[in-house]
């Protein structure tokens, strides 16, 4: 019984683990809705697990975010925590270097394995 107790302790403390250096949090393909901190670097959205991250010049990890040309133009989101919506997308699909959506382009500086196609957001904390 100590064993099977110590076995899964050991499991969900990798599992843990497994996740924290995953990223951003919700950046999982078929989720809806992401959450974060904000960083504005070179026009391209980064979203980072907390308020921490984005004051660290080259934090990782962190999930890049595109919206609509005229949301991504408008938009000033740095330092803000922010819920996108829309979906998370494999940087496989992208076109060349780039993807491209409703307008817009991210080069995914974040280096992840998805990208977020957002549609709308909502700001939840400000700087």
């Amino acid at each position: 019984m100590r064993i099977m107790i110590a076995a899964l302790a050991a499991a969900l403390i990798a599992g843990t683990a497994s996740a924290q250096q995953a990223g951003t949090p919700d950046a999982l393909p078929g989720a809806e809705s992401f959450t974060g901190w904000v960083k504005v670097v070179n026009g391209e959205i980064q979203l980072y697990q907390s308020q921490r991250d984005i004051q660290q010049p080259f934090a990782r990890p962190c999930t890049s975010v595109v919206l609509p040309r005229d949301l991504q133009r408008t938009a000033n989101l740095g330092g803000t925590q922010v819920r996108f919506s829309g979906k998370a997308v494999a940087w496989t699909e992208a076109d060349g270097p780039v993807m491209n959506f409703k307008g817009s382009r991210v080069a995914n500086e974040c280096g992840g394995a998805t990208v977020i196609q957002a549609d709308t957001f909502r700001v939840l904390r400000g700087s």
